[in-house]
């Protein structure tokens, strides 16, 4: 690694050079700014230390022609004065840090692995969105199937503006995917995307990691905390689930949306935030305001572009694409070969109605990847599990051959309803043709709590 010294002072470049080449780095000295320039044009330079004061070009001015070069190389300015005004001004300007004369050998050392350091996590952090992008690009979301080419037109069309999207669906269909596919094509990819489940925390602690807390606000609360809000600035941030806040959290939510105003839980400050907001939900909301779980004026702000995912059993032709997809990604993850999948094992996958929709498929393929003997996968109606091979005989057929009564179809019905709505009460009972009160003594007589 090159590193450039720059100082119109002689013995000042010697010893540099080599407390540098002591330190296993490779040291390039000159004595003008204007050659530095050059040579940062030139070469591939990591770390740059220059004098402040010099004839001809200063310190400061090939600070700014350095970072007009290469905003991200770091530039460590040494001076004579030692003045705080001077490292302050220099560091507003762009430079790394500052080092005082006389130069001390650890000083310069921990300089240059401290910028080097800070190089390695830029450029990772560059590739990692670089990724991202590639990854969640609408494009990459597998099916071809004519429900899902609409999915993906409101994607391209949404992540184009900064309207909030609601994002509707059955659990397992992508609705996190979707979420990031919006984000990472959008002009806040470059910014934080940040995901809050509001199913995985209890309301109490769901309030704080949202908007963060002062000290003191409770008890444990030891410090300042920002929250996921803040956390979000300039950014997305996904409220996974939000069916599930209560009341006054959906209040101070709405607030955030109309105002992109917020207060941390035990403070009075009021701060101001830039955030895009997606959320997701896995529910009927027209039931749940009906029945007055979810405002009004909240799912109005939110479903300003409403995507509803297709259930994998409403896709038709997409079993196929993803299976395939899903082998060959989980055999290269695994170091496995994969051979193919029999026709047998095709048909059956696409006739079976997939409750857990993609996150269930993705699950299966995994399993059955893992559980092949040997490094070379080929899937046959052998390696499907016998849930898989029930259903193909469908509900009704498979009730009749296992010889249940009346009786027993109807608990199973029920059992299966309550297992699609993730045992949403309402949503069951509208499905079932029943009111709430019914299914509740259904449940019960049935076991089903």
């Amino acid at each position: 690694m090159k590193i450039l010294v720059v100082d119109d002072h002689q013995p000042t470049l010697a010893l540099l050079s080599a407390i540098i080449k002591k330190g296993g780095y490779e040291p390039v000295a000159v004595k003008q700014g204007s050659e530095a320039l050059q040579i940062i044009r030139e070469q591939d330079i990591g770390v740059v230390f220059t004098d402040l004061v010099m004839p001809g070009m200063d310190g400061l001015t090939l600070l700014r022609e350095a970072k007009a070069v290469d905003q991200d190389l770091p530039v460590i300015m040494m001076t004579g004065q030692g003045s705080v005004e001077t490292a302050v001004e220099a560091m507003r300007r762009g430079a790394e840090d500052y080092l005082s004369k006389p130069i001390k050998r650890g000083e310069v050392l921990v300089q240059i692995e401290r910028a080097l350091e800070k190089q390695k996590l830029l450029q990772e952090n560059r590739e990692l969105k670089v990724e991202l992008a590639d990854r969640y690009t609408f494009e990459t979301i597998i099916g071809n199937s004519k429900k899902m080419e609409e999915v993906y037109k409101l994607i391209a069309k949404v992540a184009a503006v900064d309207s909030t999207v609601l994002i509707g669906g059955e659990n397992g269909t992508g609705k996190d995917l979707v979420a990031k596919a919006i984000h990472y094509n959008s002009k806040r990819k470059d910014k934080p995307f940040v995901k809050i489940d509001c199913t995985a925390l209890p309301e109490g602690l769901l309030e704080s990691e949202l908007f963060g807390y002062k000290k003191g606000a409770f008890t444990g609360a030891n410090r300042d905390k920002p929250g996921r809000v803040e956390n979000a600035d300039g950014g997305t941030l996904f409220l996974d689930e939000i069916s599930d806040l209560d009341l006054p959290l959906q209040a101070k939510v709405l607030r955030l949306i109309q105002e992109h105003r917020f207060e941390r839980l035990g403070e009075n400050q009021v701060r101001e935030v830039d955030i895009r907001i997606v959320a997701s939900t896995n529910r009927n909301l027209e039931i749940e305001m009906a029945e007055g779980r979810f405002r009004r004026d909240l799912f109005y702000r939110l479903n300003v572009v409403p995507i509803v995912l297709p259930s994998l059993r409403e896709r038709e032709g997409d079993v196929l694409l993803i299976t395939k997809a899903l082998l060959e990604r989980t055999c290269q993850r695994y170091g496995r070969r994969l051979e193919g999948i029999t026709k047998e094992a095709i048909e059956v996958l696409e006739r079976y109605p997939w409750p857990g929709n993609v996150r269930e498929l993705e699950n299966l393929i995994e399993r059955i990847v893992v559980l092949t003997d040997g490094d070379t996968v080929n899937v046959t109606l052998e390696s499907l599990p016998e849930n898989i091979l029930a259903a193909e005989e469908g509900f009704l057929g498979h009730a009749v051959a296992q010889g249940l009564s009346l009786d027993e179809l109807q608990r199973e019905y029920i059992k299966a309803v309550l297992a699609r709505t993730s045992g949403h009460k309402a949503e069951a009972a509208n499905i079932l043709g029943i009111n709430r009160k019914t299914l509740l003594e259904k449940r019960k007589r049935y076991n089903l709590d």
